[in-house]
């Protein structure tokens, strides 16, 4: 599985051309290779996608919207500048996109985490109607051959207009206007999405990851990405469960585990996929974390022995609280642990914070913590508001019970263990 983060202090045109056509996106302040997210609460792969310039045509429709909105409209492309008019279209747009709300449209250019602004040529484009009024704008990010479509946002009011397509197809008369080779639209998921309105572009081709190729959007089998092959093994295993056990309650998680590494741009990840298994005998709840590995093409199994499986409530908030004081000589922080979060890791027989501190950068630092809700898993049980919090050891350091391609074996070995 693909999955890297880049923070560049310097980077050519020429260097941008080359990540993006490697199936690079932009996110904030950072660069991105991302081959799986979570969205929807589903796990999708992202595919990646551009236009060849040199083969695009314009359709019909969007000639005839080309020309009625040149009428109405003044376009001005410029380098971009960030203000509160846009930030209001902004606010305007987001609520269309629940997985990928983020506060404020400088999120879109910079770290939120320490303000890192990526040293590329962003370029805005924005239209004015006949009072020079912005009603709409559009930004994107200038590489030597090609260009990479960041944001489109325009007023409501002007839906009928088609504002958001108009922007883009402006952006395209630019690039062939400027000799651009091609114009990079974003991505798309293997599975429905609102993002899907982009494949009704002409020429338009996916990058998939494991071929490293770029192929016309007619040629991608989406039954054959890697969301779909985990999707496909987790369900098989699932539906298994809930035929032969009554008190299994599977959590899938939609996380991936990271290893951020050193003066390295790339996270290496052990497993793409999990869920947790709950079984309660008696007054002990047990759990498994199941996983399934897809280049050995084996699931991955461990008992709740090997993971650190602590009953508590609300304690969110405690734990960020405790990275960002062991991170304090570092953030120059001070925060007050409790007494209890104090109690909760003193029984874990690992250092939790090791996985977020192996970098003496600021904003990497807090980039990990402010996720960190998300890598611990919390889950819980709503009939009686408990809380569980799963913590993993890196999974170098566990020896799973099981490794194989057996979903048979995997249902005896939960038989074998809870019931014997």
């Amino acid at each position: 599985m693909i999955a890297e983060l880049y923070k560049p202090i310097h980077i050519t045109p020429k260097d941008l051309d080359d990540f993006l056509a490697s199936g690079g996106t932009r996110d904030g302040g950072y660069l991105n290779r991302l081959e799986i997210v979570y969205y929807d609460n589903q796990l999708c792969t992202i595919i990646p996608l551009r236009i060849n310039i040199a083969e695009f045509e314009f359709s019909k429709s969007q000639r005839k919207l080309l020309r009625r909105n040149d009428k109405k409209y003044k376009t001005i492309i410029r380098s971009a500048v960030i203000n509160k008019e846009k930030e209001a279209l902004y606010q305007q747009h987001k609520v269309r996109f629940k997985d990928f709300q983020s506060d404020s449209i400088l999120w879109f250019f910079e770290s939120p985490i320490d303000g890192f602004k990526l040293p590329i040529d962003t370029q805005e484009l924005v239209l004015l109607n006949e009072d020079k009024e912005l009603i709409a704008c559009s930004f994107f990010d200038k590489g030597l051959t090609s260009m990479y479509s960041i944001l489109g946002l325009y007023d409501q009011s002007y839906h009928r207009d088609s504002l958001g397509i108009y922007t883009m197809l402006k952006e395209i008369e630019y690039a062939q206007k400027n000799g651009l080779k091609y114009y990079y639209i974003g991505y798309v998921f293997d599975r429905p999405s609102l993002f899907d309105y982009k494949l009704n572009f002409t020429g338009v081709k996916g990058y998939l990851w494991k071929e490293d190729k770029w192929f016309n959007w007619g040629e991608i089998d989406l039954t054959q990405t890697l969301g779909e092959v985990i999707r496909e093994k987790l369900l098989e295993l699932k539906d298994l469960l809930f035929q032969k056990f009554s008190n299994i309650h599977p959590h899938f998680n939609g996380r991936f585990f990271y290893d951020y590494l050193i003066n390295k741009s790339e996270h290496v990840i052990s497993l793409p996929f999990l869920f947790y298994l709950k079984v309660e005998i008696g007054n002990c709840p047990h759990v498994y974390a199941i996983g399934y590995d897809h280049y050995k093409k084996v699931f991955w199994v461990a008992f709740d022995e090997l993971i650190e499986r602590i009953q508590y409530f609300d304690l969110a908030e405690d734990v960020l609280n405790y990275l960002l004081t062991k991170n304090s000589h570092i953030l120059k922080e001070e925060v007050l642990v409790s007494e209890k979060l104090e109690a909760v890791f003193s029984k874990l027989h690992f250092d939790i914070v090791k996985k977020y501190d192996k970098s003496l950068e600021e904003g990497f630092i807090r980039y990990n913590i402010s996720h960190l809700d998300k890598e611990l898993s919390l889950q819980y049980n709503i009939s009686d508001f408990e809380y569980y919090l799963f913590i993993e050891t890196e999974f170098s350091e566990i020896d799973p019970i099981y490794v194989g391609n057996s979903t048979e074996k995997v249902i005896n070995l939960i038989r074998d263990f809870f019931y014997a």
